[in-house]
């Protein structure tokens, strides 16, 4: 029986390693884009010490956006010099682990200054282009320009709504910050249709919308600048709960100044169930709990690592993955392992 008892042994360690076992990444990484420094800095998601600057100089200014594309690159936006208002972007791809510059994936055309970046669930990525009041695509693959998805229009008063943040709802609709009014907007996300105001303007405090992600609850929330020279308008920070189907208010998840809340902009879910909310000035990284919103530490202090005024947060796909994943992958592995063993016996596998 020694044939039946190296595969024992082999297939058990395969199984291990596929469960994560033996062959977790080195280390886990947040990835934090920092506006006026023009860089992305890195940091470790649990503790928050700084590791590394991931990215910066040459091509890369004002980075707003990040997004790990399939083969683990990493999408920034960058706005390109002079504000938001002017400048001429581009979306630059570096290498997900070395943050070396592999290209400039598209530029120019109808882009002027991208801010928020995601991938449609044909592949294509989506761009919020700023400036224009726009969401463009682009092939996933080759970056090249397909069409403008969404014109997002003007609000009330002749402003052209500017958009920050994308992110699918629970319906496959595409919803869009506008920074502009204060709002919350619902496209087709096949065709790009306006379907309707999803958060109307000012709801619930909504002042400048920032940053948007989907609760575990369903719901939408949304981060509230509390403060923009560009719309001229000020009130408090927060970041706010809506309902994930009609778009009404439920509350204010997260008030002004708690634990130091102060501009939020960029957000992050991560796996253990905590919010992470990038506030823009002063700069810092702030952890809550996602259904109380409840404050539970300053991750990432003002000044650490270079850090100023961060714009997105983003988790490293090379991270080490939750207790729970690991768990399920290795009962896949060993099942796995259970049946070949099966095979091989049906098979009277002797030496």
């Amino acid at each position: 029986m020694r044939i039946l008892t190296f595969l024992k042994a082999g297939l058990t360690l395969a199984a291990l390693s596929i469960g994560g076992l033996t062959a977790l990444p080195a280390k886990a990484a947040l990835l934090v884009s920092d506006f006026y420094t023009n860089q992305v800095l890195e940091y470790n998601e649990k503790t928050g010490d700084f590791i590394r600057v991931f990215a910066s100089g040459g091509e890369l200014s004002n980075p707003t956006g990040l997004l790990f594309t399939p083969s683990g690159n990493l999408l920034v936006s960058s706005a390109g010099t002079g504000t938001l208002e002017t400048g001429i972007g581009k979306v630059l791809e570096y290498n997900g682990k070395t943050g070396e510059l592999v290209k400039t994936f598209t530029s120019g055309g109808e882009l002027e200054t991208p801010t928020g970046l995601l991938y449609a669930p044909n592949g294509d990525l989506l761009v919020a282009d700023f400036s224009s009041g726009t969401v463009l695509e682009y092939d996933g693959t080759t970056g090249v320009f397909k069409r403008t998805f969404a014109t997002l229009g003007n609000t009330p008063d002749g402003e052209l709504k500017r958009p920050v943040s994308l992110r699918f709802g629970s319906n496959g609709n595409l919803l869009v910050t506008i920074w502009t009014d204060g709002s919350v907007l619902e496209y087709d996300g096949q065709t790009g249709d306006f379907v309707r105001t999803f958060v109307s303007p000012g709801s619930g405090g909504l002042n400048v919308a920032e940053n948007i992600r989907l609760a575990p609850n369903g719901n939408v929330i949304v981060s509230s600048l509390g403060r923009s020279t560009l719309s001229g308008r000020e009130s408090l920070s927060s970041v706010i709960e809506y309902d994930g189907q009609t778009g009404e208010y439920i509350r204010t998840l997260i008030p002004d100044n708690a634990g130091g809340l102060k501009n939020p902009t960029g957000m992050y879910l991560t796996p253990n169930g905590t919010l992470l909310v990038a506030t823009f000035n002063p700069g810092g990284i702030l952890e809550y709990d996602v259904d109380t919103g409840e404050f539970i530490r300053t991750l990432v202090p003002n000044g650490r690592g270079g850090l100023t005024n961060p714009t997105e947060i983003i988790l490293s796909p090379t991270s080490v993955p939750e207790s729970s994943a690991v768990l399920g992958t290795l009962m896949f592995g060993a099942l796995g392992v259970t049946t070949i063993l099966k095979s091989v016996k049906n098979k009277q596998v002797l030496d």
